[in-house]
Protein backbone atom coordinates (compact mmCIF):
# COMPACT_ATOMS: atom_id res chain seq x y z
CA UNK A 1 0.00 0.00 0.00
CA UNK A 2 1.17 3.32 -1.27
CA UNK A 3 1.16 5.23 2.17
CA UNK A 4 3.62 8.00 3.51
CA UNK A 5 2.35 8.02 7.38
CA UNK A 6 4.77 9.35 9.05
CA UNK A 7 6.37 11.40 6.22
CA UNK A 8 3.54 13.29 5.74
CA UNK A 9 2.25 13.53 9.38
CA UNK A 10 6.33 15.06 9.77
CA UNK A 11 5.84 17.99 7.29
CA UNK A 12 2.33 19.04 8.19
CA UNK A 13 3.73 20.14 11.49
CA UNK A 14 6.62 21.68 10.16
CA UNK A 15 7.31 23.53 6.54
CA UNK A 16 3.72 21.56 4.69
CA UNK A 17 6.07 20.63 1.75
CA UNK A 18 5.80 17.86 -0.21
CA UNK A 19 6.39 14.56 1.52
CA UNK A 20 8.31 11.91 0.66
CA UNK A 21 7.05 8.79 -0.44
CA UNK A 22 7.45 6.13 0.66
CA UNK A 23 8.31 2.33 -0.54
CA UNK A 24 5.57 0.24 -0.32
CA UNK A 25 6.03 -2.59 2.69
CA UNK A 26 8.35 -5.49 3.05
CA UNK A 27 6.55 -8.92 3.12
CA UNK A 28 6.37 -10.74 6.37
CA UNK A 29 9.07 -13.26 6.68
CA UNK A 30 8.11 -16.71 6.69
CA UNK A 31 8.61 -17.10 10.60
CA UNK A 32 5.59 -14.35 10.82
CA UNK A 33 2.99 -17.36 8.98
CA UNK A 34 0.53 -16.59 12.11
CA UNK A 35 -0.02 -12.96 11.48
CA UNK A 36 0.08 -12.99 8.09
CA UNK A 37 -3.61 -14.83 7.61
CA UNK A 38 -4.63 -11.36 9.87
CA UNK A 39 -2.71 -8.84 7.55
CA UNK A 40 -4.51 -7.56 4.67
CA UNK A 41 -2.80 -7.76 1.85
CA UNK A 42 -1.27 -4.63 0.42
CA UNK A 43 -2.89 -2.48 -1.88
CA UNK A 44 -0.27 -3.54 -4.95
CA UNK A 45 -1.41 -7.21 -4.33
CA UNK A 46 -5.32 -6.80 -3.35
CA UNK A 47 -6.20 -4.55 -6.43
CA UNK A 48 -7.29 -5.77 -9.50
CA UNK A 49 -8.40 -4.93 -12.82
CA UNK A 50 -9.11 -1.40 -13.67
CA UNK A 51 -8.92 -0.79 -9.66
CA UNK A 52 -5.01 -1.77 -9.84
CA UNK A 53 -4.47 0.36 -13.15
CA UNK A 54 -5.95 3.39 -11.47
CA UNK A 55 -4.03 3.12 -8.36
CA UNK A 56 -0.54 2.42 -10.29
CA UNK A 57 -1.27 5.54 -12.43
CA UNK A 58 -2.12 7.75 -9.31
CA UNK A 59 1.38 6.40 -8.09
CA UNK A 60 3.28 8.08 -10.79
CA UNK A 61 1.35 10.74 -10.95
CA UNK A 62 1.80 11.79 -7.21
CA UNK A 63 5.78 11.02 -7.69
CA UNK A 64 5.66 13.35 -10.64
CA UNK A 65 4.28 15.84 -8.87
CA UNK A 66 1.07 16.07 -10.27
CA UNK A 67 -1.10 15.91 -7.14
CA UNK A 68 -4.15 16.80 -9.05
CA UNK A 69 -4.14 13.77 -11.39
CA UNK A 70 -2.77 11.47 -8.89
CA UNK A 71 -5.95 11.83 -6.52
CA UNK A 72 -8.33 11.59 -9.12
CA UNK A 73 -6.71 8.09 -9.93
CA UNK A 74 -6.65 7.51 -6.22
CA UNK A 75 -10.65 8.22 -6.29
CA UNK A 76 -11.02 6.05 -9.76
CA UNK A 77 -9.42 3.17 -7.71
CA UNK A 78 -11.47 3.55 -4.59
CA UNK A 79 -14.71 3.70 -6.36
CA UNK A 80 -13.96 0.70 -8.35
CA UNK A 81 -12.91 -0.90 -5.15
CA UNK A 82 -14.14 0.66 -2.29
CA UNK A 83 -11.08 -0.14 -0.65
CA UNK A 84 -11.26 2.48 2.36
CA UNK A 85 -7.17 2.55 2.59
CA UNK A 86 -6.73 4.29 -0.70
CA UNK A 87 -8.65 7.33 1.10
CA UNK A 88 -5.52 8.02 2.97
CA UNK A 89 -3.44 8.51 -0.71
CA UNK A 90 -6.03 10.84 -1.73
CA UNK A 91 -5.56 12.90 1.59
CA UNK A 92 -1.61 13.10 0.94
CA UNK A 93 -2.35 14.39 -2.55
CA UNK A 94 -5.38 16.63 -1.28
CA UNK A 95 -2.61 18.49 1.16
CA UNK A 96 -0.32 18.78 -1.57
CA UNK A 97 -2.94 20.45 -3.06
CA UNK A 98 -3.37 22.53 0.28
CA UNK A 99 -7.17 21.30 0.21
CA UNK A 100 -7.32 21.10 4.44
CA UNK A 101 -10.74 20.38 4.87
CA UNK A 102 -10.65 17.84 1.97
CA UNK A 103 -7.81 16.24 4.23
CA UNK A 104 -9.93 16.32 7.04
CA UNK A 105 -12.69 14.46 5.37
CA UNK A 106 -10.55 12.20 3.49
CA UNK A 107 -9.03 11.04 6.74
CA UNK A 108 -12.49 10.55 8.60
CA UNK A 109 -13.82 8.56 5.89
CA UNK A 110 -10.49 6.44 6.15
CA UNK A 111 -10.79 5.74 9.90
CA UNK A 112 -14.57 4.82 9.29
CA UNK A 113 -14.42 2.60 6.48
CA UNK A 114 -11.46 0.88 7.51
CA UNK A 115 -12.28 -1.07 9.74
CA UNK A 116 -9.94 -4.54 10.11
CA UNK A 117 -7.97 -3.06 6.65
CA UNK A 118 -6.03 -0.29 8.75
CA UNK A 119 -4.11 -1.09 12.03
CA UNK A 120 -3.56 0.23 15.54
CA UNK A 121 -0.77 2.43 14.28
CA UNK A 122 -2.21 3.62 11.10
CA UNK A 123 -5.83 4.87 13.09
CA UNK A 124 -3.19 6.77 15.18
CA UNK A 125 -1.59 8.56 12.30
CA UNK A 126 -4.85 9.40 10.80
CA UNK A 127 -6.11 10.85 13.92
CA UNK A 128 -2.76 13.35 14.65
CA UNK A 129 -3.35 14.33 11.11
CA UNK A 130 -6.82 15.63 11.31
CA UNK A 131 -5.64 17.43 14.61
CA UNK A 132 -2.55 19.04 13.49
CA UNK A 133 -4.36 20.17 9.91
CA UNK A 134 -7.54 21.52 11.86
CA UNK A 135 -5.50 24.39 12.57
CA UNK A 136 -5.63 25.73 8.52
CA UNK A 137 -9.63 24.94 8.36
CA UNK A 138 -12.37 26.98 9.98
CA UNK A 139 -15.90 25.64 10.87
CA UNK A 140 -18.50 27.62 9.44
CA UNK A 141 -21.86 28.02 10.08
CA UNK A 142 -24.42 29.16 7.78
CA UNK A 143 -27.37 31.40 8.31
CA UNK A 144 -29.33 31.85 5.15
CA UNK A 145 -32.77 33.31 5.59
CA UNK A 146 -34.56 30.84 2.41
CA UNK A 147 -34.64 27.07 2.93
CA UNK A 148 -33.62 25.32 0.06
CA UNK A 149 -31.00 27.23 -1.16
CA UNK A 150 -27.17 26.05 -2.53
CA UNK A 151 -24.66 26.76 -0.93
CA UNK A 152 -20.82 27.10 -2.47
CA UNK A 153 -17.69 28.10 -1.10
CA UNK A 154 -14.91 29.09 -4.08
CA UNK A 155 -17.69 27.40 -6.54
CA UNK A 156 -17.69 23.90 -4.13
CA UNK A 157 -20.86 23.24 -3.52
CA UNK A 158 -21.17 22.66 0.13
CA UNK A 159 -25.12 21.86 0.79
CA UNK A 160 -28.49 22.88 0.66
CA UNK A 161 -29.74 25.09 3.37
CA UNK A 162 -31.07 24.71 6.14
CA UNK A 163 -27.21 23.22 7.04
CA UNK A 164 -27.23 22.19 10.31
CA UNK A 165 -23.73 21.77 11.12
CA UNK A 166 -20.45 23.67 10.90
CA UNK A 167 -19.02 22.96 7.72
CA UNK A 168 -14.57 23.11 7.18
CA UNK A 169 -13.34 25.86 5.11
CA UNK A 170 -9.91 26.24 4.29
CA UNK A 171 -8.55 29.06 6.28
CA UNK A 172 -7.67 32.70 3.91
CA UNK A 173 -10.07 34.79 1.80
CA UNK A 174 -13.61 32.41 0.30
CA UNK A 175 -15.95 33.60 -1.46
CA UNK A 176 -19.17 32.43 0.08
CA UNK A 177 -22.49 32.46 -2.01
CA UNK A 178 -26.08 31.16 -1.82
CA UNK A 179 -28.46 30.68 -4.84
CA UNK A 180 -32.03 29.80 -5.34
CA UNK A 181 -34.08 29.78 -8.30
CA UNK A 182 -36.75 32.82 -8.49
CA UNK A 183 -34.26 34.87 -5.98
CA UNK A 184 -30.96 37.34 -6.46
CA UNK A 185 -27.67 35.61 -5.77
CA UNK A 186 -26.30 36.26 -2.15
CA UNK A 187 -22.38 36.31 -1.72
CA UNK A 188 -19.86 37.61 0.91
CA UNK A 189 -16.23 37.70 0.51
CA UNK A 190 -14.39 36.75 3.99
CA UNK A 191 -10.88 36.24 5.29
CA UNK A 192 -11.60 32.96 7.62
CA UNK A 193 -8.38 32.58 10.16
CA UNK A 194 -8.41 28.53 10.53
CA UNK A 195 -8.53 27.25 13.90
CA UNK A 196 -11.74 28.89 14.85
CA UNK A 197 -15.55 28.56 14.00
CA UNK A 198 -17.34 31.35 12.28
CA UNK A 199 -21.22 32.09 10.90
CA UNK A 200 -21.69 33.74 8.33
CA UNK A 201 -25.07 35.06 7.06
CA UNK A 202 -26.44 35.60 3.78
CA UNK A 203 -29.79 36.92 2.72
CA UNK A 204 -31.67 36.04 -0.08
CA UNK A 205 -33.73 38.32 -1.71
CA UNK A 206 -36.99 37.77 -4.04
CA UNK A 207 -36.61 38.62 -8.04
CA UNK A 208 -39.13 41.05 -8.94
CA UNK A 209 -39.82 41.81 -12.36
CA UNK A 210 -39.86 45.10 -12.99
CA UNK A 211 -38.78 48.30 -14.65
CA UNK A 212 -38.20 52.39 -14.34
CA UNK A 213 -40.43 54.21 -16.35
CA UNK A 214 -40.25 58.26 -17.19
CA UNK A 215 -43.28 60.09 -19.18
CA UNK A 216 -42.74 63.56 -20.08
CA UNK A 217 -45.52 65.43 -21.23
CA UNK A 218 -46.87 69.11 -21.57
CA UNK A 219 -47.45 71.41 -19.02
CA UNK A 220 -51.50 70.71 -17.38
CA UNK A 221 -51.73 67.44 -19.80
CA UNK A 222 -52.93 64.13 -17.81
CA UNK A 223 -50.85 60.84 -17.59
CA UNK A 224 -52.71 57.72 -17.39
CA UNK A 225 -50.61 53.84 -17.06
CA UNK A 226 -52.98 51.19 -18.23
CA UNK A 227 -56.40 53.40 -17.49
CA UNK A 228 -55.25 54.80 -13.93
CA UNK A 229 -54.65 58.22 -13.67
CA UNK A 230 -50.68 58.85 -11.98
CA UNK A 231 -50.04 62.28 -12.47
CA UNK A 232 -49.79 65.76 -14.91
CA UNK A 233 -46.78 66.75 -16.70
CA UNK A 234 -44.50 64.36 -15.76
CA UNK A 235 -44.16 60.82 -14.56
CA UNK A 236 -42.00 58.47 -13.19
CA UNK A 237 -42.50 55.15 -10.64
CA UNK A 238 -41.99 51.52 -11.59
CA UNK A 239 -44.02 48.99 -13.19
CA UNK A 240 -43.94 44.81 -13.61
CA UNK A 241 -41.66 44.01 -16.63
CA UNK A 242 -44.11 43.89 -19.74
CA UNK A 243 -46.30 46.19 -22.29
CA UNK A 244 -48.45 48.50 -20.67
CA UNK A 245 -51.00 50.96 -21.93
CA UNK A 246 -50.33 55.07 -21.58
CA UNK A 247 -52.39 57.85 -21.88
CA UNK A 248 -52.01 61.12 -22.18
CA UNK A 249 -54.99 63.74 -22.35
CA UNK A 250 -55.30 67.85 -22.07
CA UNK A 251 -57.45 70.21 -23.16
CA UNK A 252 -57.95 71.10 -26.28
CA UNK A 253 -55.46 68.82 -27.56
CA UNK A 254 -55.35 65.63 -29.14
CA UNK A 255 -55.19 62.73 -27.11
CA UNK A 256 -52.31 59.90 -26.80
CA UNK A 257 -52.44 56.46 -26.78
CA UNK A 258 -50.10 53.49 -26.87
CA UNK A 259 -47.96 51.18 -25.40
CA UNK A 260 -44.66 50.75 -23.86
CA UNK A 261 -42.41 47.64 -22.87
CA UNK A 262 -41.03 47.65 -19.74
CA UNK A 263 -37.86 45.61 -19.19
CA UNK A 264 -36.29 43.95 -16.09
CA UNK A 265 -34.34 46.86 -14.30
CA UNK A 266 -34.27 48.51 -17.04
CA UNK A 267 -35.95 52.68 -17.79
CA UNK A 268 -37.88 53.37 -20.08
CA UNK A 269 -38.31 57.22 -21.30
CA UNK A 270 -40.93 58.48 -23.83
CA UNK A 271 -41.59 62.19 -24.55
CA UNK A 272 -45.57 62.98 -25.66
CA UNK A 273 -46.06 66.45 -26.69
CA UNK A 274 -50.04 66.54 -27.38
CA UNK A 275 -51.13 68.27 -30.43
CA UNK A 276 -53.57 70.93 -30.24
CA UNK A 277 -57.05 70.67 -31.91
CA UNK A 278 -57.84 73.02 -34.67
CA UNK A 279 -60.82 75.37 -34.28
CA UNK A 280 -63.76 74.75 -36.78
CA UNK A 281 -64.19 76.95 -39.79
CA UNK A 282 -66.16 80.19 -39.01
CA UNK A 283 -69.58 80.30 -40.80
CA UNK A 284 -70.22 82.54 -43.59
CA UNK A 285 -71.46 86.04 -42.64
CA UNK A 286 -74.11 88.27 -44.86
CA UNK A 287 -72.66 91.54 -46.53
CA UNK A 288 -75.71 93.30 -47.29
CA UNK A 289 -74.75 93.00 -51.11
CA UNK A 290 -76.46 89.61 -52.85
CA UNK A 291 -80.30 90.81 -51.78
CA UNK A 292 -79.87 94.60 -53.72
CA UNK A 293 -78.19 92.87 -56.31
CA UNK A 294 -81.91 90.46 -56.70
CA UNK A 295 -83.88 93.18 -56.36
CA UNK A 296 -82.10 95.18 -59.08
CA UNK A 297 -82.13 92.57 -61.53
CA UNK A 298 -85.91 92.16 -60.94
CA UNK A 299 -86.57 95.94 -61.88
CA UNK A 300 -84.10 95.28 -64.57
CA UNK A 301 -86.60 92.75 -65.65
CA UNK A 302 -89.76 95.17 -65.66
CA UNK A 303 -87.47 97.78 -67.69
CA UNK A 304 -86.96 95.74 -70.54
CA UNK A 305 -90.71 94.62 -70.27
CA UNK A 306 -91.81 97.93 -70.46
CA UNK A 307 -88.64 98.60 -73.54
CA UNK A 308 -89.96 96.15 -75.58
CA UNK A 309 -93.40 97.13 -75.22
CA UNK A 310 -92.73 100.57 -76.28
CA UNK A 311 -90.39 99.74 -79.42
CA UNK A 312 -93.14 97.45 -80.79
CA UNK A 313 -96.69 98.41 -80.24
CA UNK A 314 -98.19 99.67 -83.40
CA UNK A 315 -98.17 103.23 -84.65
CA UNK A 316 -101.98 103.66 -84.68
CA UNK A 317 -102.55 102.44 -81.28
CA UNK A 318 -104.42 104.96 -79.18
CA UNK A 319 -102.67 105.47 -75.67
CA UNK A 320 -104.89 104.93 -73.11
CA UNK A 321 -106.00 108.15 -71.21
CA UNK A 322 -104.23 108.48 -67.83
CA UNK A 323 -106.27 107.99 -64.74
CA UNK A 324 -105.19 110.04 -61.80
CA UNK A 325 -103.42 107.67 -58.96
CA UNK A 326 -102.93 105.22 -61.42
CA UNK A 327 -99.61 103.90 -63.58
CA UNK A 328 -98.97 104.22 -66.88
CA UNK A 329 -100.16 100.81 -68.55
CA UNK A 330 -97.36 98.76 -69.33
CA UNK A 331 -95.68 99.42 -66.05
CA UNK A 332 -94.63 96.40 -63.90
CA UNK A 333 -95.57 97.11 -60.55
CA UNK A 334 -93.43 95.51 -57.99
CA UNK A 335 -94.42 93.99 -54.46
CA UNK A 336 -91.49 94.14 -51.44
CA UNK A 337 -92.53 91.65 -48.51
Amino acid sequence: MFKPHAALALVLCTSLATPTLLAQPKKDPPAAKAEEAATPAPLAESLTGDAKSEYEAGRILYQDGDYAGAKLKFERAYDLSKDARLLWNVAAAEKNLRHYSKVIRALERYLAEGGDTISDEDRADAERLIQTVSEFVTKVRFDVNEPGATVTVDADDVGQTPIADPVLVDMGRRTIKATKTGFKDASVKQDLPGGEEVTIKLKLEAIVHEGRVRVLAGVGDTIAIDGKVVGKNTWQGKLDSGVHTLSVTGKGKRPYQGDIIVQDDQLTSTNIALEPIAPPPAAAKDDGIAWPWFVGGAALAAGLGVGAYLLFKPDDETAPPTVPGTLDPGTVQLRFW
